[in-house]
């Protein structure tokens, strides 16, 4: 049976001087954010690849972008004085900044240092009330969005679902879980995705096995866990994030062919995770599989010179049933994809 859906190349974005650590579209899919091996930050109009700003710390200069994301926006800032400015993301470097910047006037509108510490990974809450932030020290700290200043630290825990405790080794990926803004996923190089619950400021569960190494190797969407690992075999599976089993394999790598050790992993936006992206070194390629088709396999982006280090999709279809992941890393491009019916209207 012909399969139900297609893929192409959409657009290819030519860094040539830097290597791209991270990728992430704005809330309204209009722009794309790049995070750069240089230390700069890029913003590109997402529908015609041009790039329309470049933003460049002093005290930022030579130290990887690991990491971006934007605030969520909502329709009503009458009570919440942290959504007044829209259009505000956050960015951590290797350097242990985070900054907040305002992808509009390109201007940064506030930054904090963590020099002790790599910061690896960032994300907000649901409401953007809140943001965390994690890496080489294995915490996971809270700071509240309106004063910037720190909540928390949670460093171990010993829950009463199951004792943890906490990372042993550096946090690549962090995310709060969507439909529990009180709970918190990360994971690192310890092969395991720690559950923290902020009300107690403890890890009180664990995922074993999948071994995370990059921002975006990790996600959930309903009572699903997708956990990318860089390694040889089991890269792609599927986790019951309350129970902590396996649910599936996806299988990425063909016998007998080079393997690719996954640095990224994610559900499309639209669509209640529709599709799957993947990628990583080694092969250096990416896949996209149909998630509510038993997995099939789409396409796959093969012939790059360096590893898919991120990987964002478009949080808005672009119409009729069209959607794009922009797919980044080590061979100096970024190129955003489109995945389209396979039906006689949509030709290529």
């Amino acid at each position: 049976m012909p399969q139900n859906y297609k893929l192409a190349p959409k657009i290819t974005i030519s860094h040539r001087d830097t290597d791209i650590y991270c990728v992430q579209y704005s809330p309204d899919g209009n722009f794309l954010t790049a995070g750069c091996g240089d230390g700069s930050i890029r913003i590109y109009n997402a529908l015609t690849g041009r790039e329309v700003n470049k933003l460049v710390d002093p005290n930022s200069i030579g130290c990887p972008v690991t990491c971006i994301r934007f605030r969520p926006q909502s329709d009503d800032t009458s009570n919440n004085s942290n959504h007044k400015s829209r259009n505000v993301f956050i960015a951590a470097n290797t350097a242990g900044l985070v900054q907040h910047w305002h992808l509009s006037s390109g201007k940064c509108i506030f930054s904090q240092s963590d020099s002790d510490n790599h910061v690896y990974c960032i994300n907000y809450d649901n409401d953007g009330n809140k943001f965390i932030t994690a890496g080489k020290d294995t915490n996971v700290r809270i700071y509240d969005e309106a004063t910037k200043s720190l909540i928390s630290t949670m460093t171990a825990g010993s829950g009463e679902l199951a004792k943890t405790h906490g990372h042993m080794n550096r946090i690549f990926s962090c995310k709060f879980v969507p439909h529990d803004n009180h709970l918190i996923m990360s994971g690192g190089w310890d092969s395991t995705i720690q559950i923290w619950d902020t009300r107690i400021g403890e890890a009180v569960r664990s995922i074993y096995g999948p071994h995370i190494c990059g921002v975006d190797a990790m996600d959930i969407v309903g009572s699903n866990v997708l956990a990318a690992s860089w390694r040889i075999k089991n890269t792609l599976e599927i986790y019951d994030f309350s129970k902590g089993t396996k649910v599936t394999d996806i299988k990425f790598n063909e016998d007998g062919q080079k393997p690719c050790m996954l640095y990224a992993g994610q559900y499309s936006k639209e669509g209640q995770g529709k599709f799957i992206c993947a990628g990583g070194s080694s092969s250096n390629e990416a896949k996209i599989f149909d998630h509510h088709n038993d997995n099939e396999l789409i396409g796959t982006l093969t012939g790059l010179s360096g590893g898919v280090f991120s990987i964002d999709w478009c949080p808005q279809e672009v119409v009729g049933g069209v959607q794009h992941v922009a797919v980044a890393g080590g061979d100096l491009a970024i190129r955003i994809l489109e995945v389209f019916p396979n039906t006689p209207e949509f030709t290529y």
